[in-house]
């Protein structure tokens, strides 16, 4: 009770605080994010990767979460449309390179994210690397590869949604096809990233056996270690906000495409609702100086969830509090460089699904 009570003041005082910005004060969101796409372009390869200048190959979710965004302003300014379509274009290429059709990770020693596993899986598994990508792990740590595998998967559905270029086709497919015979493991955000591709997966495509694996993860993997109370993941490491934000994610995407009659139906909404609750309530209250990275994954969740339904007026004020943190990080995120740069800009970039003024 005493929570509920903190809850409320705090919506009622960032009310009161909305109602108090003046014309002088308000900023607009998408010019915070021009600055980030400004700092981008100095980065950009050309190909639909980004990295220029930097001593190491980045990672897909460089490319994939761009792409995400960039689509949404696709209407906005042509370059994003360009900037969407080139990263489309280089997840498809990285895909065909490692030829086995999941989204890899580089294999670049000099990565700051994953150099050491590169070096072990050199040293371990030399027949897990293809065309310059990790493709393969061995044992349990396969669900290594879940997290850009799930979100390039979406990313590239999400393009296909967009354009109806067939070409996507073939890569989802693919992509589809890989994750069907993977298993579970404890990590459920991994579960959740590969969870949402199959999603898309069977949004695109109609194939059943993608929305099955998708409600197999969460029947088995995923809503077990979810409090069936508040919500909120059993496990310390994804009770953090920025891995919840992407749980969250992953329900919406299933609920997106589950049949209201399917028997698992009742079961997802359940776990949505009180998971959903759980991001409001910590969102409204929880530490967001800068290095947070909840803000952009949660502003993600809340975007995606406005295609289920209106939001309340209390998680329209999350929301809110989610860009007005994310536009706080803006001087600081200007004088970074190296690889806290790019993890900022990459954590971040959700700005620009956020339509409001601050």
């Amino acid at each position: 009770m005493a929570f509920k009570k903190l809850f409320l003041v705090l919506v009622v005082v960032v009310a009161l605080c909305s109602c108090k910005k003046n014309a002088e004060s308000e900023k607009s969101t998408l010019s915070v994010f021009d600055t980030f796409h400004t700092i981008s372009e100095g980065m950009y390869n050309g190909d639909g990767s980004w990295g220029s200048g930097y001593p190491y190959r980045m990672a897909l979710r460089d490319a994939y979460w761009r792409a995400d965004v960039y689509s949404k302003l696709s209407e906005v300014a042509s370059v994003y449309d360009a900037r969407s379509l080139e990263a489309y274009a280089y997840l498809q290429s990285a895909q065909l390179e490692g030829g086995s059709g999941v989204f890899g990770f580089p294999a670049d020693t000099d990565n700051p994210e994953f150099g050491e596993t590169v070096n072990r899986i050199v040293l371990e598994c030399p027949e897990c690397i293809n065309g310059g990508w990790v493709i393969s792990l061995p044992g349990s740590h396969i669900a290594e590869l879940y997290y850009d595998h799930g979100y390039s998967l979406t990313s590239i559905a999400k393009g296909y949604i967009r354009t109806q270029d067939p070409s996507y086709v073939d890569s989802i497919v693919k992509a589809a096809d890989w994750a069907l015979d993977k298993p579970l493991h404890s990590n459920i955000n991994y579960l959740s990233a590969l969870s949402k591709g199959l999603s898309y997966a069977y949004k695109v495509t109609g194939d059943a056996r993608y929305l099955n694996k998708a409600i197999y993860f969460h029947e088995q993997g995923i809503f077990p270690n979810l409090s069936s109370e508040t919500g909120g993941a059993l496990d310390a490491h994804n009770q953090q906000l920025e891995y919840h934000g992407f749980i969250v994610s992953g329900i919406i995407a299933l609920k997106l495409v589950i049949p209201n009659n399917h028997d698992f139906s009742l079961e997802v909404d359940k776990y949505l609702t009180s998971s959903v609750l759980h991001m409001q309530q910590r969102g409204a209250v929880e530490d967001g100086e800068y290095g947070s990275t909840w803000p952009g994954t949660n502003l993600l969740a809340w975007h995606e969830l406005e295609n289920i339904r209106p939001l309340t007026m209390e998680e329209s004020l999350v929301k809110e509090r989610c860009a007005s943190l994310i536009n706080s990080y803006e001087k600081f995120i200007v004088e970074e460089s190296g690889f806290r740069l790019q993890k900022s800009l990459y954590s971040n970039f959700f700005i620009g699904l956020y339509d409001g003024v601050y």
